[in-house]
């Protein structure tokens, strides 16, 4: 019996530091590992649904890609020192959109974007061999538009990273050509003014039509960082205004007549003006509350621009449509809206 007690006592000792390690052992390892701030395992299931707005801003630099829409008679003496010219040189577009959620998948979303394409002109002269005159002739072609865009969007069970919307567009566009002519004959040592002629057609286009398209959001692993994608498609019915100012003098000699002319001359006509459009970019999430995208975007318009050719120095011209492609970079930050 008095041996028994002794073992007993060491195996119950054992025990109990065994039960005691054990213990502290649990205790410690959420404690490790907050300590060396892991991040948890990716849970297959979904977040819960949170029901708020957002509001966005985006301003880009656009490259024009577009074609000539303003050329002129090559036949015409005092026009055709000059050459085609597309509708605007490279510019700047902008853009503002504000939206929220309806239910988990549901949501909608207003966006307006304003383009503004830099004026693209040109200058020619020469001198006519026989009379010594000199003729100088300019020409200059803008154009600007703007869209505003109505989306109900719908993100697919299972697929949140993928929004289908579809609403639709207004669109509006302006266009501004002018081409001028002047010829000055040197006769005795005075300069005398012969022939001159202002050309100015405004263009001013509304229509309205169906547009849908969908984005995508796609995380890099478990980053703050995202890669997105867009794409849409519309179709605008439009009506196209043109207002045509001329004025011209060409005095003759003896045997030519002075021919001159001047006034106004409105056409108005309808159109539809297609569209297609995408952008990629890579998101970085600041917080909670925003990100911040840097991408590269693309528009590509058929029928959205006036074209004149075959343009002379007394008026006479062929007016019909032509297209508009432009793309460039762009920053972009959308906020978070309780």
């Amino acid at each position: 019996m008095s041996h028994a007690m002794p073992q007993l006592r060491q195996r119950l000792l054992s025990a109990s530091s065994y039960i005691c390690l054990a213990l502290c052992l649990g205790d410690s390892l959420p404690v490790e590992a907050a300590d060396l701030g892991a991040r948890p395992a990716f849970v297959g299931k979904a977040a819960p649904f949170q029901d708020r707005g957002f509001f966005s801003l985006e301003g880009g630099y656009w490259f024009n890609g577009s074609q000539s829409s303003l050329a002129f008679d090559r036949g015409d003496e005092f026009v055709n020192v000059l050459g085609p010219l597309k509708p605007g040189r490279n510019g700047w577009t902008a853009a503002i959109a504000l939206g929220r959620t309806v239910g988990p998948q549901w949501d909608w979303a207003v966006a307006y974007r304003y383009t503004s394409l830099n004026t693209n002109s040109t200058t020619g002269s020469r001198v006519e061999p026989l009379s010594g005159e000199f003729v100088n002739a300019s020409a200059s072609n803008r154009l600007r538009y703007q869209h505003l865009d109505l989306e109900l969007g719908y993100r697919l069970p299972g697929w949140e990273s993928v929004r289908l919307f579809v609403g639709p567009r207004v669109l509006n566009a302006r266009q501004q050509m002018h081409y001028d002519y002047n010829g000055i004959e040197n006769f005795d040592g005075f300069s005398t003014l012969t022939k001159l002629g202002n050309f100015d057609h405004d263009v001013n286009l509304w229509g309205v039509g169906p547009r849908a398209g969908l984005q995508a959001s796609v995380p890099l692993a478990q980053t703050p960082w995202s890669f997105n994608a867009s794409a849409s498609g519309s179709m605008i019915f439009s009506r196209v205004e043109r207002d045509f100012t001329f004025n011209f003098l060409q005095e003759g000699a003896i045997i030519f007549p002075t021919v001159s002319d001047a006034g106004v001359t409105n056409s108005r006509t309808w159109r539809t003006v297609y569209n297609v459009e995408g952008s990629v970019s890579l998101g970085y999430q600041l917080g909670n509350m925003a990100q911040l995208q840097v991408g590269y975007q693309v528009q590509q318009w058929w029928g959205l621009a006036t074209s004149i050719t075959v343009a002379d120095s007394q008026g006479r011209l062929q007016a019909s449509q032509s297209d508009v492609l432009t793309h460039g970079p762009f920053a972009k930050i959308t906020v978070s809206l309780p």
